[in-house]
């Protein structure tokens, strides 16, 4: 992270601006750079933050990354005041010996942490469930075509850059006047800007 910052940008930084606030994005092999044990920078630290924090435990093994265990050893590295903010999904931490397990390794013992726990569900959004009559092996998506009689934006996610291009073919013919776009990694970021500004828009 230091390491990054300091060669990107060619200065220090770490700044002297006690006033000021910063948020520092790393990833796990920063963790255990010396430059991460820079004695300033960690007096200076209010709050760390794990994002999926249950890929400490999926991905630390060390057969795999083991870097992600160096996650959970950060944070008794730091001042005691430090807060720790760890987030995951009800889904992807299931309770009992595989929670406990994760618990163990980022050193929180029972009493010492809070847990919140916040619904997903948008009661703006309904889910819409349609039985499709025709196989998507072929390159006519007959049982799409509900989409242009609706008249309204509409994404749709495709597996793979194959589906998502003769979809668009198909869509191409059955409403040329339509405008159609593909948003994937292929296309110009300016394309996929384009694409996301037209979606937000009314």
């Amino acid at each position: 992270m230091h390491v990054a910052l300091t060669a990107t940008c060619g200065k220090n930084a770490y700044p002297p601006s006690p006033s000021s606030v910063y948020l520092w994005n790393s990833s796990s092999l920063h963790l255990s750079s010396i430059s991460f044990k820079n004695v300033t920078f960690n007096s200076r630290l209010h709050a760390l933050g794990i994002d999926k924090v249950h890929l400490v435990q999926d991905w630390g093994d060390p057969s795999f990354r083991e870097s992600f265990h160096t996650i959970s050893l950060v944070h008794a590295h730091m001042p005691r005041d430090t807060t720790m903010i760890a987030l995951t999904t009800s889904t992807t931490l299931l309770a009992g010996p595989e929670s406990i397990a994760l618990l163990n390794i980022l050193g929180l013992a029972p009493g010492s942490f809070f847990f919140q726990r916040r619904s997903n569900i948008r009661h703006d959004m309904r889910d819409i469930y349609r039985v499709l009559n025709h196989g998507i092996g072929e390159w006519a998506f007959l049982d799409l075509d509900w989409i242009l009689e609706s008249a309204r934006k509409t994404i749709i996610y495709c597996g793979t850059f194959s589906i998502s291009f003769w979809l668009q073919i198909h869509f191409f013919t059955k409403a040329p006047q339509t405008r159609i776009r593909l948003y994937n990694s292929p296309c110009f970021p300016d394309y996929n800007r384009g694409s996301s500004l037209i979606c937000r828009g009314p």
